[in-house]
């Protein structure tokens, strides 16, 4: 009986939650600007995140690399690669990197404006779509903008991928690899690489005697390393929510893998060491 109750609740809890969503879709996204499913992109594709396993990955398949598409990542114009893979795909998932008015944000669209020399597009989601500092990258006629739809989708596994296809909902997520893996799959890429996907930030975590709990993010191309909070909508984590965070960060990556695998892509991990267990290495 309790466990006929259980199920019954799951059950209802799905069908509100596949409402919710469905009404968030029909107010929020764009019909008609938005990354569909499409199978005109074949053979392989490389994501390349910023971990720091990326750097030795790049260095030793830079033949490979230059031969096949290629998706960047927030700050990666940033680091010694970017002019000589020439990638012609980018993606941006956190606002503030176009809102943020300290550290390298401010010249970080100045820097894609004068170094982009190839054609490349770059995908930001809708939400950024009036921003003045993500519409100067049109000054250079390099850079094509793309926007798609960062409507969130909790629910019914197989409505979702209808709606993933569509390209009028996503999966939830909390780093901008997740949004690049999605962004491959649904360009239609029968095989998605992840090169510099180390996510163990769990290794670099500290909490000092004021209780303060500190990470040392690391990417592959940062001169200086130092601990400091994570924040979310200005306000520094603490360990519990820190770790919910991570939880929603890794429980996306089988969401993915389960999408890609409706739609017949493979996702494979580049590093044997990865934290992220939801891919073939």
């Amino acid at each position: 009986m309790e466990e006929t109750i259980t199920k019954f609740i799951k059950s209802l809890y799905s069908i509100l939650n596949t409402l919710v969503s469905s009404l968030k879709i029909l107010m929020k996204s764009n019909f008609s600007n938005r990354v569909q499913y499409s199978q005109n992109a074949q053979g392989t594709c490389f994501v390349i995140s910023n971990g720091p396993s990326a750097k030795k990955y790049i260095e030793e398949n830079k033949t490979e690399l230059n031969i096949h598409d290629l998706i960047c990542v927030n700050h990666f114009a940033f680091s010694e690669f970017f002019p000589t893979l020439k990638p012609n795909n980018y993606i941006l998932l956190d606002r503030n990197i176009w809102l943020e008015s300290k550290g390298v944000y401010p010249r970080f669209f100045n820097y894609l404006i004068d170094n982009t020399s190839w054609p490349m597009i770059m995908h930001v989601p809708s939400y950024g779509k009036n921003n003045q500092r993500i519409l100067s990258l049109r000054k250079n006629k390099n850079i094509e903008l793309k926007f798609y739809n960062y409507t969130v989708y909790k629910g019914h596994e197989s409505i979702g991928h209808y709606f993933y296809k569509k390209g009028l909902a996503s999966i939830q997520f909390r780093n901008v690899l997740g949004a690049a893996i999605f962004l491959a799959i649904n360009k239609g890429y029968s095989q998605v690489n992840i090169v510099g996907g180390d996510h163990d930030w769990q290794k670099n975590i500290i909490v000092n005697k004021e209780n303060e709990i500190k990470i040392e993010m690391t990417h592959f191309y940062d001169k200086e390393k130092q601990f400091s909070p994570i924040y979310i909508e200005g306000k520094a984590l603490p360990i519990h929510e820190l770790y919910y965070l991570y939880y929603q960060t890794f429980s996306a990556y089988h969401k993915l893998n389960k999408y890609a695998k409706s739609v017949n892509c493979n996702i494979k991990n580049m590093y044997e060491f990865s934290f992220i267990d939801a891919f073939e290495k």
